[in-house]
């Protein structure tokens, strides 16, 4: 019997192995994704894609290790800032949240990769030296500013934790700097 798929429902690639069919990586993502309507953690779906592989023993160790993790939350431990396609995985406390890509969060990602290091907001308007002068070096400060602004009030409402974390510690003006807790400093993964 053949099921006609509704105008709503997507399409998966699939890659076919002898007799049947073995869904990618991506293709398990997304179905865990369309089924929870949360963005699952890449152990489950590195879990779930050996399991349908023919790799069981595998993906239960993963499993395993994953509800270890409070069920596929980020250890505290690890704190990640990192870009995938359009969108950004950012960890902290033990909790995941997704953001679609703005450049407030590429400006914020490359702060947090050099914790302690001033950058100047021309570096991070234009991606060169600070050479911006008088009304132009106004208007790269006022850009960056807007940006980050627009990030951790996005941040705050997903993360407020996050939120308050990056808002005292993200230092503003025409250089910008991270500067965690020097007692708890945070390496952050990207």
């Amino acid at each position: 019997m053949t099921r006609l798929l509704a105008a709503s429902e997507p399409r998966w690639p699939a890659v076919h192995s002898g007799d049947r069919q073995v869904l990618k990586k991506g293709d398990v993502r997304r179905l865990l994704e369309l089924a929870t309507g949360v963005m699952p953690a890449d152990a489950l779906v590195t879990a779930l894609h050996q399991a349908t592989r023919g790799h069981p023993e595998r993906a239960t160790e993963l499993l395993r290790k994953l509800l270890a993790t409070e069920r596929g939350a980020t250890p505290a431990a690890e704190h990640v800032f990192r870009r995938e396609g359009d969108y950004w995985t950012i960890a902290y406390e033990s909790r995941v949240i997704r953001l679609h890509d703005a450049k407030g969060l590429r400006y914020l990602a490359r702060l947090l990769r050099q914790p302690g290091r001033p950058v100047h907001v021309t570096e991070l308007a234009e991606g060169g030296a600070p050479t911006a002068k008088g009304a132009d070096l106004e208007r790269a400060r006022l850009a960056v500013t807007k940006a980050i602004k627009a990030a951790l009030a996005r941040i705050d409402a997903a993360h407020p934790e996050l939120g308050r974390h990056l808002t005292a510690t993200v230092r503003r003006g025409y250089v910008r700097v991270y500067l965690p807790d020097p007692r708890s400093p945070i390496s952050w993964a990207g």
